[in-house]
């Protein structure tokens, strides 16, 4: 689940980034009062018709993500770090994104709901939040994940 999008130019950007990833983890640390968050996963639903996600339920761990993407927010904004975009923040797990490499390798558009219409409200069962990482996006990598540059664990 990505909280934020951020340009970082340079390694001393990086460190500064990992340092109010740091600040921030301990402000959201002391909100945890019963242990690690679980998210209740479920339903399917779209942004544009090119990216598919899975649903994160109303709740308790869906306002402390909510919450706990401002308070990273603004421990990066008080590191001199903004966000590259100001969208309202719905936390969600993405399973396809149709970029645009993949339109053009694939020669598909958009998604067509009815793909995934029976599993619209299907339930993915919880997830633990356990962490909160700072990742390199962009650069080629074989792996399937982002390269994790740092991470702060609950």
């Amino acid at each position: 689940m990505s909280c934020m999008v951020v340009k970082l130019d340079n390694d001393k950007q990086v460190e500064k980034a990992k340092n109010a990833l740091e600040k921030c983890y301990e402000k959201v640390f002391m909100d945890l009062d019963s242990g690690t968050p679980h998210m209740k996963i479920q339903g399917i639903d779209n942004y544009s018709d090119e990216i598919i996600f899975a649903k994160i339920r109303p709740g308790s761990t869906k306002n402390f993500l909510i919450q706990t993407q401002k308070k990273i927010k603004a421990s990066f904004a008080n590191y001199s770090i903004k966000a590259l975009d100001d969208r309202c923040f719905t936390p969600h797990i993405t399973l396809l994104h149709l970029t645009p490499p993949l339109k053009d390798s694939i020669g598909l558009r958009k998604i067509d709901c009815n793909i995934y219409g029976d599993y619209r409200e299907a339930s993915f069962g919880n997830q633990a939040v356990k962490s909160i990482q700072l990742c390199l996006m962009g650069k080629a990598t074989h792996e399937p994940y982002y390269k994790v540059v740092h991470e702060v664990f609950f």
